[in-house]
Order: C-alpha cells, then sequence, then structure tokens
C-alpha cells in the first residue's frame, strides 16, 4: 500500500495492524511529516513495527 498523505497513511497502517500477514506501507515520509514517533507510540503499544530503508 501507498500512504498518499498524512491521515491516509497513520490510517493504512492502523488497518495492517490488524490484518493478519504482513502489511508494507510504502511513502511514509507524509506519516513522519504529521505524526511524531508514530512507529515509536506504536511499538510502546505493542505493536511489531519495522522500518526499512530502500537500498
Amino acid at each position: 500500500m501507498e500512504a498518499t498523505d498524512i491521515r491516509a497513511g497513520a490510517g493504512l497502517v492502523l488497518a495492517g495492524l490488524v490484518a493478519d500477514g504482513e502489511t508494507t506501507v510504502h511513502a511514509v515520509e507524509h506519516i513522519d511529516r504529521g505524526y511524531v514517533d508514530f512507529e515509536k507510540q506504536l511499538t510502546e503499544l505493542g505493536a511489531f513495527v519495522v522500518r526499512e530503508t530502500s537500498a
């Protein structure tokens, strides 16, 4: 999936957390602009979140 804006990107991440299997969200820079430490906050709530950098 691709995060096309701030809120939609956050929504995709949250939907991925409740979905079965693995979810990959691209263009997370949109999320980074609007939600400070979003990944850290989710991890503190028990989510398994991995940020991968493109080669």
